[in-house]
């Protein structure tokens, strides 16, 4: 498997996390399954079959997990979007979306034909970005709304690798803990007790190595024990640890 990153320019930081490629050279015969878990995220996905682009969507941010298999080789063009950028790009609140993955040519909000038609003529990854930044930056000409309380906390929570006192942030933001929780929920499209769990869940995954030991990880990243940590990542990835990092072949 081939992968990498590109980081976007401008305005896009605030709503992007990266772009992605990911590329599999591989038989017909073969079955590559793609392991998915929670995640804090959105993406568009733009899957490419013999170099023809074969279908889209957008995986909204979820809470959920589940196998993707396919045959063969492919070329998948992604971008990764803080669920906060759902309601600057699309006009929809962030819980509309929470756990849908949809076809891009019916999303609410966007010209999700045209793009695809822009998508499948273009010729390589460059093109394939300068194309998808004008879209989003076009999206956001005309859904944006400025935000920042919230949009702040929520930036505040993805960044921290360990626990989050959620009382004293909603305290910062001057709103009560029932409006903070709604807030933060139109804004990511999760609870914030939920959204920071899925945080640290994504933080534990990152700081995997080979050679790293499973329980240094779930203290670095503010478990209250080992079980605890098992217990989220069955959750979220839907397999133990072990298992999961094993089935990934990390």
């Amino acid at each position: 498997m081939n992968y990498y990153a590109i980081l976007p320019e401008g305005r896009l930081k605030e709503f992007i996390s990266h772009f992605w490629v990911s590329e599999l050279e591989a038989a017909e015969t073969d079955v590559f399954t793609w392991l998915s878990t929670a995640d804090s995220c959105a993406k568009m996905v733009f899957f490419y079959s013999k170099g023809e682009l074969t279908s889209s969507a957008i995986q909204a941010h979820t809470q959920t997990h589940g196998r993707y298999p396919n045959r063969g080789s492919f070329t998948i063009f992604g971008v990764t979007l803080f669920s906060h950028a759902i309601p600057q790009l699309f006009g929809i609140p962030a819980p509309e979306l929470s756990n849908l993955m949809l076809d891009l040519d019916i999303l609410p909000g966007s010209n999700g034909a045209a793009l695809n038609e822009q998508m499948a003529a273009a010729s390589n990854t460059r093109e394939r970005v300068t194309i998808i930044t004008r879209f989003l930056e076009d999206q956001l000409a005309r859904h944006y709304v400025k935000e920042t309380i919230i949009t702040r906390a929520i930036q505040f929570v993805r960044t921290q690798q360990t626990a989050v006192d959620l009382d004293a942030l909603s305290a910062q933001c001057f709103l009560s803990s029932k409006q903070f929780e709604r807030r933060f929920k139109e804004w990511s499209g999760f609870m914030p007790k939920l959204y920071a769990r899925i945080i640290r869940f994504e933080t534990a995954l990152s700081k995997y190595e080979s050679d790293h030991l499973l329980t240094g990880i779930a203290h670095e990243c503010g478990y209250y024990d080992q079980s605890h940590f098992i217990r989220d990542f069955k959750e979220f990835a839907g397999l133990t640890p072990a298992r999961y990092f094993s089935e990934a072949g990390l």
